[in-house]
């Protein structure tokens, strides 16, 4: 079974946990990046996921090859909408190294998507596939370092965009489910 590849800022630890834990399918979930692993692996117990937190360097060869449906979420920290150059370019190297490792990537961004909107574009070419919300598709955050509008006082979010992230996680894995199966 193939391995997906979800790249994510810090901010959408919560709906990329959220998202995951209504996936029964996922067999092995590898984490890397978390900006607060032990909360983090907290958050999934609770969720009932485990996961196995990795560095980069540290990720095993033939993940793709292993049995089941495996997600690796990588997270990164939160862009400013004031996007250098150089940030982009890490950016694009992120996606090729784990486009190389999986079957397809998953790009989860909020208020800053606009700036990687030719990134589809970008990648047509590759042989991973890679999929991402344009900016047009979510509600862009009054702030800069906010993924998720809060709704009230509670920190509620945004369901509309939630579950917009949960419909392209789900476009993704099937095009990725329906890919191995040829």
């Amino acid at each position: 079974m193939p391995l997906m590849s979800i790249l994510t800022c810090n901010d959408l630890e919560k709906e990329v946990s959220g998202i995951l834990a209504s996936d029964d399918m996922i067999d092995n979930l590898f984490v890397i990046g978390a900006p607060n692993p032990s909360a983090m692996t907290e958050d999934l117990e609770k969720l009932g996921l485990k996961a196995q937190f990795l560095f980069p360097e540290t990720i095993p060869s033939g993940l793709k090859k292993r049995k089941g449906f495996n997600v690796l979420v990588a997270f990164q920290d939160t862009f400013s909408s004031d996007i250098s150059e150089r940030m982009k370019k890490e950016l694009y190297e992120r996606i090729k190294f784990y486009g190389l490792v999986s079957n397809g990537v998953l790009m989860f961004h909020g208020s800053c998507g606009e700036i990687f909107d030719k990134i589809i574009k970008d990648f047509r070419k590759s042989k991973f596939l890679l999929e991402m919300l344009s900016s047009d598709d979510i509600t862009i955050m009054s702030s800069e370092n906010e993924c998720f509008p809060e709704i009230d006082s509670k920190g509620l979010q945004d369901q509309g965009n939630v579950d917009k992230y949960a419909d392209c996680y789900n476009k993704l894995k099937q095009r990725i489910l329906s890919q191995s199966a040829d």
